[in-house]
């Protein structure tokens, strides 16, 4: 029964979708469809950024180490 209430709501929804895409312009179907792939693209952007940042601290970067001496007492 379960099966059947969901294939229907299924059916109800594609079919709602598919009435609305028979009142668009052929200029509006391109642009949903850039809309829909530009949402893709940017959720697999978001994906992919996660993927490369890591959860450990930035190490710590003395621009400046070189140029001071090792030991800061013995400059006094």
């Amino acid at each position: 029964m379960r099966l059947l209430a969901a294939a229907t709501v299924v059916a109800l929804l594609t079919l709602s979708a598919h009435a609305e895409d028979d009142n668009l312009t052929p200029l509006q179907k391109i642009e949903k469809q850039h809309r829909e792939d530009a949402k893709v693209i940017d959720k697999q952007y978001e994906n992919a950024l996660k993927n490369t940042r890591s959860n450990a601290p930035a190490p710590k970067v003395d621009p400046w180490g070189n140029v001071r001496s090792a030991d800061p007492r013995q400059a006094k």
